[in-house]
Protein backbone atom coordinates (compact mmCIF):
# COMPACT_ATOMS: atom_id res chain seq x y z
CA UNK A 1 0.00 0.00 0.00
CA UNK A 2 1.29 3.26 -0.87
CA UNK A 3 0.02 7.08 -0.47
CA UNK A 4 1.68 9.85 -2.09
CA UNK A 5 1.39 13.85 -2.01
CA UNK A 6 2.85 17.02 -3.23
CA UNK A 7 4.96 17.79 0.03
CA UNK A 8 4.85 13.95 1.87
CA UNK A 9 5.67 10.40 0.47
CA UNK A 10 4.79 7.48 2.64
CA UNK A 11 5.82 4.02 1.29
CA UNK A 12 4.85 0.77 2.44
CA UNK A 13 6.06 -2.50 1.68
CA UNK A 14 5.19 -4.50 4.14
CA UNK A 15 7.38 -3.05 6.79
CA UNK A 16 10.51 -2.90 4.27
CA UNK A 17 12.56 0.48 3.75
CA UNK A 18 11.61 2.54 0.47
CA UNK A 19 14.03 2.23 -2.66
CA UNK A 20 16.55 4.88 -2.33
CA UNK A 21 15.71 5.65 -5.57
CA UNK A 22 12.21 5.98 -5.36
CA UNK A 23 12.97 8.54 -1.96
CA UNK A 24 15.45 10.59 -4.49
CA UNK A 25 13.16 10.90 -7.02
CA UNK A 26 9.73 12.04 -4.07
CA UNK A 27 12.39 14.63 -2.90
CA UNK A 28 13.56 16.05 -5.76
CA UNK A 29 10.32 16.54 -7.14
CA UNK A 30 9.59 18.09 -3.91
CA UNK A 31 12.08 20.30 -4.26
CA UNK A 32 11.18 20.91 -8.05
CA UNK A 33 7.54 21.96 -6.61
CA UNK A 34 8.92 24.57 -3.63
CA UNK A 35 11.06 25.97 -6.53
CA UNK A 36 8.50 26.44 -8.62
CA UNK A 37 6.50 28.21 -5.78
CA UNK A 38 9.44 30.82 -4.93
CA UNK A 39 9.83 31.62 -8.69
CA UNK A 40 5.54 31.95 -8.94
CA UNK A 41 6.10 34.09 -6.14
CA UNK A 42 9.54 35.94 -6.78
CA UNK A 43 7.30 36.68 -10.37
CA UNK A 44 4.41 37.55 -8.87
CA UNK A 45 6.89 40.47 -7.10
CA UNK A 46 8.68 41.52 -9.69
CA UNK A 47 5.19 41.97 -11.79
CA UNK A 48 3.92 43.88 -8.78
CA UNK A 49 7.23 46.02 -8.15
CA UNK A 50 7.34 46.58 -11.97
CA UNK A 51 3.21 47.38 -11.81
CA UNK A 52 4.54 50.29 -8.99
CA UNK A 53 7.38 51.19 -10.73
CA UNK A 54 5.38 52.23 -13.56
CA UNK A 55 2.44 53.72 -11.85
CA UNK A 56 4.93 55.89 -10.20
CA UNK A 57 6.42 56.85 -13.43
CA UNK A 58 3.33 57.76 -14.87
CA UNK A 59 2.29 59.67 -11.55
CA UNK A 60 5.59 61.44 -11.42
CA UNK A 61 5.33 62.60 -15.39
CA UNK A 62 1.57 63.68 -14.37
CA UNK A 63 3.05 65.47 -12.08
CA UNK A 64 5.99 67.13 -14.57
CA UNK A 65 2.84 67.95 -17.14
CA UNK A 66 0.94 69.28 -14.98
CA UNK A 67 3.72 71.83 -12.89
CA UNK A 68 4.10 72.66 -16.64
CA UNK A 69 1.06 73.49 -17.64
CA UNK A 70 0.82 75.50 -14.41
CA UNK A 71 3.87 77.04 -15.73
CA UNK A 72 2.72 78.20 -18.54
CA UNK A 73 -0.30 79.36 -17.15
CA UNK A 74 1.47 81.75 -14.94
CA UNK A 75 3.53 83.24 -17.84
CA UNK A 76 0.53 83.61 -20.10
CA UNK A 77 -1.10 85.47 -17.11
CA UNK A 78 2.00 87.46 -16.28
CA UNK A 79 1.89 88.18 -20.20
CA UNK A 80 -1.38 89.33 -20.45
CA UNK A 81 -0.53 91.65 -17.19
CA UNK A 82 2.72 93.11 -19.01
CA UNK A 83 0.34 93.56 -21.98
CA UNK A 84 -2.68 94.91 -20.44
CA UNK A 85 -0.06 97.64 -18.29
CA UNK A 86 1.60 98.35 -21.24
CA UNK A 87 -1.79 99.73 -23.27
CA UNK A 88 -2.32 101.43 -20.20
CA UNK A 89 0.24 103.16 -19.84
CA UNK A 90 0.48 103.73 -24.08
CA UNK A 91 -3.00 105.23 -23.87
CA UNK A 92 -1.62 107.80 -21.04
CA UNK A 93 1.34 108.45 -23.34
CA UNK A 94 -1.04 109.46 -26.26
CA UNK A 95 -3.83 110.89 -23.90
CA UNK A 96 -0.58 113.21 -22.56
CA UNK A 97 0.88 113.42 -26.04
CA UNK A 98 -2.41 114.89 -27.33
CA UNK A 99 -2.75 117.28 -24.37
CA UNK A 100 0.68 118.61 -25.40
CA UNK A 101 -0.09 118.89 -29.01
CA UNK A 102 -2.82 120.85 -28.10
CA UNK A 103 -1.03 123.22 -25.20
CA UNK A 104 1.48 123.60 -28.72
CA UNK A 105 -0.97 124.59 -30.85
CA UNK A 106 -2.95 127.27 -29.04
CA UNK A 107 0.89 128.88 -28.00
CA UNK A 108 1.56 128.63 -31.75
CA UNK A 109 -1.67 130.37 -32.38
CA UNK A 110 -0.70 133.01 -29.67
CA UNK A 111 2.67 133.84 -31.03
CA UNK A 112 1.36 133.61 -34.87
CA UNK A 113 -0.97 136.25 -33.51
CA UNK A 114 1.47 137.94 -31.46
CA UNK A 115 4.26 138.27 -34.67
CA UNK A 116 1.34 139.09 -37.00
CA UNK A 117 0.77 142.59 -34.32
CA UNK A 118 4.52 142.91 -33.85
CA UNK A 119 4.83 142.98 -38.06
CA UNK A 120 2.01 145.82 -37.81
CA UNK A 121 3.57 147.75 -34.90
CA UNK A 122 6.73 146.99 -36.69
CA UNK A 123 6.33 148.40 -39.88
CA UNK A 124 4.49 151.31 -38.67
CA UNK A 125 7.54 151.60 -35.55
CA UNK A 126 10.15 151.47 -38.57
CA UNK A 127 8.44 154.09 -40.75
CA UNK A 128 8.39 156.65 -37.72
CA UNK A 129 12.06 155.82 -37.30
CA UNK A 130 13.18 156.54 -40.47
CA UNK A 131 11.54 159.91 -40.62
CA UNK A 132 12.74 160.83 -37.04
CA UNK A 133 16.14 159.58 -38.32
CA UNK A 134 15.92 161.96 -40.96
CA UNK A 135 15.43 164.68 -38.63
CA UNK A 136 17.45 163.96 -35.63
CA UNK A 137 20.70 163.38 -38.55
CA UNK A 138 19.94 167.53 -39.87
CA UNK A 139 19.62 168.87 -35.94
CA UNK A 140 22.58 166.83 -34.61
CA UNK A 141 25.01 167.92 -37.69
CA UNK A 142 24.53 171.57 -36.57
CA UNK A 143 25.49 171.06 -32.67
CA UNK A 144 28.05 167.80 -32.53
CA UNK A 145 29.27 165.03 -34.67
CA UNK A 146 27.00 162.15 -34.47
CA UNK A 147 28.04 158.41 -34.08
CA UNK A 148 25.77 155.42 -34.97
CA UNK A 149 26.32 152.35 -33.09
CA UNK A 150 23.90 149.06 -34.18
CA UNK A 151 23.94 146.36 -31.18
CA UNK A 152 23.27 142.83 -32.82
CA UNK A 153 22.67 139.44 -31.30
CA UNK A 154 20.12 136.90 -30.95
CA UNK A 155 17.32 137.29 -29.32
CA UNK A 156 17.17 137.73 -25.23
CA UNK A 157 21.35 137.89 -24.76
CA UNK A 158 20.70 141.62 -23.15
CA UNK A 159 21.30 144.22 -25.82
CA UNK A 160 18.55 146.63 -24.69
CA UNK A 161 19.04 146.16 -21.21
CA UNK A 162 22.86 146.61 -21.49
CA UNK A 163 21.80 150.12 -23.95
CA UNK A 164 19.14 151.38 -21.12
CA UNK A 165 22.15 150.68 -18.28
CA UNK A 166 24.71 152.86 -21.00
CA UNK A 167 22.35 155.74 -21.68
CA UNK A 168 20.03 155.82 -18.69
CA UNK A 169 22.11 154.34 -15.69
CA UNK A 170 19.13 152.09 -14.91
CA UNK A 171 18.04 148.17 -15.14
CA UNK A 172 14.93 146.94 -15.74
CA UNK A 173 14.57 143.32 -14.23
CA UNK A 174 11.63 142.69 -16.86
CA UNK A 175 12.18 143.64 -20.52
CA UNK A 176 9.81 143.40 -23.44
CA UNK A 177 11.44 141.75 -26.70
CA UNK A 178 12.31 144.15 -29.02
CA UNK A 179 10.10 144.34 -32.42
CA UNK A 180 12.06 145.42 -35.36
CA UNK A 181 14.56 148.35 -34.28
CA UNK A 182 14.65 150.72 -31.72
CA UNK A 183 17.54 153.30 -30.57
CA UNK A 184 18.81 155.80 -27.81
CA UNK A 185 20.79 158.67 -27.96
CA UNK A 186 23.39 159.35 -25.56
CA UNK A 187 25.64 162.54 -25.28
CA UNK A 188 28.94 161.84 -24.38
CA UNK A 189 31.59 163.98 -22.79
CA UNK A 190 35.51 163.39 -24.11
CA UNK A 191 36.96 165.82 -21.89
CA UNK A 192 38.25 168.07 -24.15
CA UNK A 193 36.68 170.80 -25.73
CA UNK A 194 35.33 170.56 -28.99
CA UNK A 195 35.15 166.95 -28.14
CA UNK A 196 31.46 166.37 -27.01
CA UNK A 197 29.83 163.58 -29.71
CA UNK A 198 26.22 162.24 -30.01
CA UNK A 199 26.27 158.22 -29.45
CA UNK A 200 23.12 157.22 -31.75
CA UNK A 201 22.95 153.40 -30.53
CA UNK A 202 20.52 150.69 -32.25
CA UNK A 203 18.68 147.87 -30.55
CA UNK A 204 18.02 145.28 -33.33
CA UNK A 205 15.84 142.61 -32.74
CA UNK A 206 17.57 139.17 -32.55
CA UNK A 207 14.61 137.12 -34.05
CA UNK A 208 14.76 135.59 -37.38
CA UNK A 209 11.37 136.97 -38.95
CA UNK A 210 13.06 140.40 -38.31
CA UNK A 211 16.63 139.76 -40.18
CA UNK A 212 15.83 141.66 -43.55
CA UNK A 213 14.59 144.45 -41.65
CA UNK A 214 17.18 144.81 -38.69
CA UNK A 215 20.63 144.46 -41.63
CA UNK A 216 18.71 147.39 -43.53
CA UNK A 217 19.90 149.51 -40.27
CA UNK A 218 23.55 148.69 -40.24
CA UNK A 219 24.16 151.39 -43.10
CA UNK A 220 26.20 154.73 -41.95
CA UNK A 221 26.97 152.87 -38.48
CA UNK A 222 30.17 153.79 -37.40
CA UNK A 223 30.64 150.27 -35.04
CA UNK A 224 28.98 147.61 -34.18
CA UNK A 225 28.69 145.51 -31.06
CA UNK A 226 28.07 141.74 -30.84
CA UNK A 227 26.22 141.12 -27.81
CA UNK A 228 25.80 137.53 -26.83
CA UNK A 229 25.51 135.28 -23.61
CA UNK A 230 28.40 133.72 -22.07
CA UNK A 231 25.89 130.54 -20.50
CA UNK A 232 25.11 129.72 -24.11
CA UNK A 233 27.23 129.30 -26.24
CA UNK A 234 24.36 128.73 -28.97
CA UNK A 235 24.05 132.40 -28.89
CA UNK A 236 27.82 133.26 -29.64
CA UNK A 237 27.78 130.95 -32.37
CA UNK A 238 25.22 131.88 -34.34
Amino acid sequence: MAASGSENVVWSTGGDPPPPQWHQLALAASLIEAEAKTEKLAAEAASAKAAHFVEADARRAAEDEADAAARRAAAAEAAAEDARRAAKVAKQQAELEAARAAQASLRMSEVIQREKAAEHISLARINTIDAFESEAAAKLASRHPRFKVVLTGESGVGKSSLILSFTERTFHEKHSITLGVDFKVKTVDLGEPQQTVELQIWDTAGQDQYRTVTHSYYRGAKGCLIVYDITRRVTFDA
